[in-house]
């Protein structure tokens, strides 16, 4: 079976046997894993696997058997009633994608792939297809300019001159080969991500990966799915704390034995925020997923079809729910929970917006209330604000939907400080302070943006 490198989480729980669950004599169960495979294999897409989920479980009764893969079509199955597919936990929620290209073109946020004049992305079926087309029928853009090509072979075909995409500033290519990436950054002097999928808010919290099973293997082997669920989450924990057994692991699996390549994937999967730190199953996630599905198949996203997915979710997540909570309880009462790791850079553990606003407010309230000349409060908070933004933005490429919400909260944050520092303080705001405030925050991001360009070219 071909391995993919966002799925480590659930190959790592099973490599472990779940964790010593499958080594005690008494829990002697055979279990089967289906993942999307090979362009060449019979269960090469998403659809596929679910479909092999349902007929596998059909044909080996008294086995059980679980799936990976995005659960969207099953939403637009019209005998969905009848599937007896079960979610038990979200894999991926955030958008695992990323916009290559050869660093001189710019996309500032997910609509200006529009502007490209190809775009590579994986075949019909995929998660990748789906989701450009509905970009593309967002902005009323023909499908013509899609180049679906199998999986793992985009970046390679990336990096063919003569080929079509390769070197080619009209095309950019779209890949979740994490892995791809960093080995290939690894040999240029730019970085290739131009733009990060995840960053893009209304393609950061959805079903993108689902762990599934049926409803036979959940009533006859319920402490298999237990501790199936529990493993995967503990998986989960130890990636987000850098255990290095795990880190191990992959680098052998992926990287042939190369930590720092594993180090600097989880480093891009987690600005996008590619794993959730709970794998519990909501319906928030269900509908963002199939709505982005059904502008993908561009049809309108109504009353009736919401009310369907809702239906869809009821059968194969809602039931589910108390299920995967009892599980990750159960592993909260073993002590088993999350602990960031000591290297991930401590402005990553916080929301960003909340982290400068406060930053902000606390800083010119400081200053304003001890400094006379209100000059000089700018010039000392704006560098740190610079470092703030710039920390942020270096890695992943200026993201102008991030700058936006960026500069709204660094913005509201100072005229906050301002509203406070005028009841507050005996000496009552004037009209320059807040110039200087606004001119500040102006300052601080255009800067970040000069650096981020700069280091672009």
């Amino acid at each position: 079976m071909e391995k993919y490198f966002l799925y480590l989480p659930v190959y790592y729980a099973i490599y472990k046997d779940l964790y010593d669950f499958t080594k005690d004599p008494s829990n002697n169960y055979n279990y089967t894993l289906l993942q999307a495979d090979k362009p060449d294999n019979a269960v090469k897409t998403d659809k596929a696997v679910f479909e092999c989920l349902v007929k596998r479980s059909s044909e080996e009764p008294e086995s059980a058997v679980f799936a990976i893969g995005d659960p969207r079509s099953i939403a637009l199955k019209p005998n969905w009633a009848t599937s007896p597919v079960r979610l038990i936990g979200a894999l991926i929620t955030g958008s695992p994608f990323w916009a290559i290209d050869h660093g001189k073109c710019e996309t500032l946020t997910i609509n200006d792939l529009c502007k490209f004049d190809s775009i590579v992305s994986y075949t019909p079926g995929t998660t990748s297809y789906d989701l450009v087309c509905s970009v593309l029928r967002d902005n009323g853009i023909s499908l013509s300019k899609l180049d679906p090509v199998p999986a793992k072979t985009e970046i390679p075909k990336f990096l063919e001159p003569s080929a079509p995409g390769g070197n080619n500033n009209q095309t950019i290519t779209i890949t979740p080969d994490i892995i791809g990436i960093v080995d290939t950054n690894a040999s240029r002097d730019y970085d290739i991500v131009e733009y990060s999928v995840g960053s893009d808010h209304n393609l950061s919290y959805l079903l993108i990966t689902a762990l599934a099973t049926t409803q036979d293997t959940i009533y006859k082997h319920p402490e298999l799915v237990m501790a199936f669920i529990k493993s995967v989450q503990r998986a989960i924990n130890e990636l987000h704390a850098r255990n290095p057994e795990i880190i191990r692991y992959a680098a052998t699996v992926f990287t042939k034995n190369d930590e720092a390549k594993v180090l600097k994937a989880l480093e891009l999967a987690d600005q996008s925020h590619v794993y959730p730190h709970d794998i519990g199953i909501n319906e928030v996630l269900w509908l963002n997923a199939v709505t982005r599905a059904i502008r993908a198949d561009g049809e309108q996203v109504t009353e009736n079809s919401l009310k369907r997915s809702k239906e869809v979710y009821s059968l194969i997540g809602k039931s589910n729910e108390q299920l995967v909570r009892s599980a990750l309880n159960e592993l909260k009462s073993e002590g088993n929970t999350l602990k960031a790791h000591e290297d991930t850079p401590w402005i990553h553990k916080y929301d960003t917006m909340g982290v400068i606003s406060i930053i902000s407010l606390l800083a010119f309230v400081a200053l304003r209330l001890s400094i006379e000349y209100n000059i000089l409060a700018v010039i000392i908070g704006l560098p740190v604000l610079c470092y703030l933004l710039g920390h942020y933005f270096v890695i992943p490429r200026f993201r102008h939907s991030l700058q936006m919400r960026l500069g709204w909260w660094a913005t509201s944050g100072l005229i906050f400080a301002l509203i406070v520092n005028h009841f507050c303080s005996a000496e009552k705001v004037k009209t320059n302070d807040i110039f200087y405030v606004l001119l500040g925050v102006s300052l601080a991001l255009f800067l970040a943006s000069a650096v981020t360009k700069y280091q672009k070219k």
